[in-house]
């Protein structure tokens, strides 16, 4: 078996090259093909130690292909025919519905070769929410695949009630399989050896970049409220960047420094680690999540979780098991789901690393096996 992945995005993100090196524990023999952007793109995030993966990078996307959408496919569809003999291949893999989708397909009709694709955030928040003029070939790259896979339950339910017609439902359901993605070994493997949990201020975690999406601002005016009503509770903030950061640390530093903190990108494990058992609940409230692995990673590490609700990791847990899911736009949902946390923040403590054990990826690299076996 030899699968070509067609990952667009694999450049911007580790998480492509962990199922990749999973796969590849598996026997699996691989095929990446990225198309980049910029010449810092080419070459990231391979893992050179993989003996039976080839990258093949390219470097010719240009900004008219953010416009042209079709142009951008023929322009991929020619140049990943040129490098890659389809011959081989026994499946593809194609990461993103459309980016990567509307390629694979164009490969299934003119050389027979079948693929899977995968839904993301930006194909149902940007492509076919803005897009309409392309969700005929969304849906058409649905109705060819073999398998269509769901990183996240509350996508399938939001691609099947906003956009799909009823008509194709049935069909089409048979075809859909919800799969996480994994976090890296590092965290199943270190659990925490003693939770340390005080009875007073509750310490309320965020990590990851401080762009609009990550919804900050919200957030802070809601430890600013709770703590006006005498619920006492701190928050840090790690990370920084993106198109919020100015604004997250005016708000730091002149209005209510004693309530935040900020601490730069953290980019060893061992050192976040530290951070993780400093805190006692992990917070992020995002506007759109495909997903969010750094759930999984606060939750190994003994931390409950507020996520987003229809979004990102909702719909893998039952709701107070190990968090809650919120209105992200909600204040006195958000500030009671944090109350109700901190009223069962010992139970959920424990709960919270053995519901993070099934995001390993060896029990995720052997689903995607399963489906790169099964034909329609």
């Amino acid at each position: 078996m030899k699968i070509l992945h067609i990952c667009s995005g694999f450049s911007d993100q580790r998480i492509y090259n962990q199922l990749i090196s999973s796969l590849s524990l598996l026997g699996i023999e691989q095929i990446v093909y990225i198309p980049a952007r910029a010449k810092n793109q080419v070459g990231k995030n391979r893992n050179e130690s993989l003996t039976n993966v080839k990258y093949v990078y390219s470097l010719i996307l240009k900004p008219v292909h953010r416009i042209f959408f079709r142009i951008k496919i023929r322009t991929v569809y020619k140049d990943l025919t040129k490098n890659i003999d389809g011959a081989t291949i026994s499946k593809v893999h194609a990461h993103f519905l459309f980016s990567d989708g509307a390629v694979a397909l164009k490969l299934k009709r003119s050389r027979g070769i079948p693929y899977i694709v995968a839904v993301r955030n930006t194909d149902i928040n940007i492509f076919y929410k803005y897009m309409v003029h392309l969700r005929k070939v969304g849906t058409e790259i649905l109705n060819e695949a073999e398998r269509i896979i769901f990183i996240t339950p509350s996508y399938r339910s939001l691609l099947l009630e906003k956009y799909i017609p009823k008509r194709m439902h049935e069909r089409l359901i048979k075809k859909m399989v919800i799969i996480p993605n994994g976090v890296e070994p590092f965290w199943l493997n270190n659990p925490p050896q003693k939770i340390n949990r005080r009875d007073d201020s509750l310490r309320i975690l965020y990590v990851g970049d401080f762009s609009r999406n990550k919804n900050l601002l919200l957030l802070m005016n809601c430890i600013e409220r709770l703590n006006k009503e005498g619920f006492d509770c701190n928050l840090t903030l790690v990370g920084g960047g993106r198109n919020s950061e100015e604004k997250v640390i005016k708000k730091v530093t002149r209005q209510s420094p004693k309530y935040f903190k900020i601490v730069n990108h953290i980019n060893n494990r061992e050192g976040l680690r530290k951070i993780y058992d400093k805190h006692d609940i992990f917070v992020m409230i995002s506007l759109k999540e495909t997903f969010g692995v750094v759930y999984v990673e606060a939750m190994s590490q003994g931390l409950p979780i507020i996520y987003t609700r229809g979004q990102g990791i909702d719909g893998y847990f039952v709701e107070g098991s190990v968090g809650y899911s919120t209105d992200p736009k909600n204040i006195e949902e958000i500030n009671s789901k944090i109350r109700k946390v901190k009223e069962n923040l010992n139970r959920m403590s424990n709960e919270v690393i053995s519901d993070s054990r099934k995001f390993n990826w060896t029990r995720i690299s052997n689903q995607y096996l399963e489906v790169y076996s099964t034909e329609n």
